[in-house]
């Protein structure tokens, strides 16, 4: 058979028994050097297999190699002396607001270490829910360190720049920039195939991948990647990472709108899990998410009160703050308005100290849609000023539009012109801002 007018290998592995004669007169390998160099490269592959060396079947001593355990000792106390060095300067280079990290790090070209890439990736996958901009920063300056790294064996660059492109791309998911995850997991992808890495390593970024593909309406494949991450994780015996895969995944298929396919994940989980433990509250509240979108208001309500219940100390705040405001919407839609508002009371304290205009603003908008409901605009006009003030703070490009549009409702607040719908529209159109900055407010 000829490909592309060439013989394929099974015309070429046949002719090894051909006759000679026939073989070197073939009018197609007289005048064709590639089948030639092929044919010779079968023929010497076949003499080979027929020594006896080949087939010497020694066996492999289970005795430690020496030069290898120098070897590993060596790499390891490196990374460890590596690691120490950039803590500390990590401490100085962290000092102050992040907006003063990135220009000290130009000041000092000796903090440009794979060890303050790897510590900086540890840390913000730490910040994430805590304080996520400064975990998007942390890894705005890791990956800015990893790509300009030399002196490294290709394997380990490679190795270094796609964890710390992995941790970004969960930093951007974490607030928000679903544009900017999907670019940088691409690079992540890119920086790992530069070299050798270990399937662990690729799974991490699979499972990261498959939720920023899960929010932009590529179900098929994010359910696909998180599928071959979870199988990873449980063949590398790590339990922990392989059950935050299958929330990945029931989190997925809610984003896709299969909220019935989602609760049977989640109750699988919960019934392997520890009961009244950080994962068991945070699935119950997944549960309670599940029951929400499927108009079961009591199943829900019944739910995240359980999921607030088993809080614990160590509960990130950004997630209790969203626990406690998705139970009160839920009170607010069942008309049970005071519950409501010391709902979302209790979301605004444990978000204070976070840095996130959107959520801030949110929230003080779904309060004002319940003063409205119980006649209470003066407290709305409160509401509005704080809000503007976040705004300003935070000098987003959007800022403009969303002072425009909290005016407004200001404005008709004063007037007594403002209804619940009305603060549900300010609330829509500013929630649209996150992904189109450049949209008007057209009440």
């Amino acid at each position: 058979m000829r490909i592309e007018n060439h013989y394929d290998d099974e015309v070429l592995i046949a002719m090894l028994d051909g006759d000679p004669e026939a073989v070197s007169s073939d009018p197609h390998l007289t005048s064709c050097a590639a089948c030639r160099g092929i044919l010779e490269n079968v023929r010497l592959m076949a003499d080979a297999l027929q020594d006896e060396c080949v087939w010497d079947r020694q066996e492999l001593s289970e005795d430690p190699v020496p030069e290898t355990i120098d070897l590993l000792r060596t790499t390891a106390a490196r990374m460890d002396a590596e690691d120490a060095q950039a803590e500390a300067w990590l401490a100085e280079m962290l000092a102050g607001p992040r907006e003063s990290w990135m220009p000290r790090l130009e000041q000092h070209l000796e903090w440009r270490t794979a060890g303050v890439v790897r510590r900086l990736v540890a840390r913000a996958e730490k910040q994430s829910a805590v304080m996520p901009p400064d975990a998007l920063e942390m890894t705005k300056i890791a990956t800015e360190v990893a790509d300009t790294l030399s002196g490294c064996a290709a394997h380990v660059l490679a190795n270094v720049r796609g964890e710390a492109w992995r941790e970004r791309v969960y930093a951007e998911f974490y607030i928000g920039s679903f544009a900017e995850a999907s670019t940088s997991a691409t690079t992540a992808e890119s920086r790992f195939a530069n070299a050798p890495a270990s399937a662990y390593q690729v799974a991490r970024l699979k499972a990261t991948s498959a939720m920023v593909l899960g929010v932009t309406d590529r179900t098929a494949e994010a359910l696909a990647l998180i599928r071959a991450a979870t199988k990873v994780f449980q063949e590398f015996g790590d339990n922990e990472r392989a059950r935050i895969a299958r929330a990945s995944e029931a989190w997925i298929r809610t984003e896709a709108g299969d909220f019935r396919g989602a609760l049977r994940v989640f109750f699988e989980i919960e019934r392997e899990i520890e009961p009244r433990s950080v994962s068991h509250s945070e699935t119950l509240a997944n549960i309670a998410g599940c029951y929400r979108e499927l108009g079961e208001i009591d199943n829900a309500i019944s739910y995240f009160e359980r999921a607030l219940s088993t809080d614990s100390a160590t509960y990130a705040p950004t997630s209790s703050a969203r626990l406690r405001w998705s139970l009160g919407l839920l009170y607010r839609s069942s008309g049970r308005w005071f519950d409501a508002l010391s709902a979302f009371e209790s979301a605004k304290q444990q978000l204070m100290r976070l840095e996130l205009p959107f959520e801030r603003v949110l929230l003080d908008l779904d309060s004002a849609e319940v003063l409205f409901s119980i006649g209470c605009p003066e407290d709305v006009e409160e509401i509005c000023h704080h809000a503007i003030g976040y705004f300003e703070r935070a000098g987003l490009s959007c800022s403009r539009n969303a002072l425009t549009a909290l005016a407004y409702l200001t404005e008709a607040a004063e007037r007594k012109r403002a209804t619940p719908a009305t603060a549900n529209l300010v609330r829509r159109y500013i929630e649209q801002l996150r992904e189109s900055p450049d949209l008007l407010f057209l009440p």
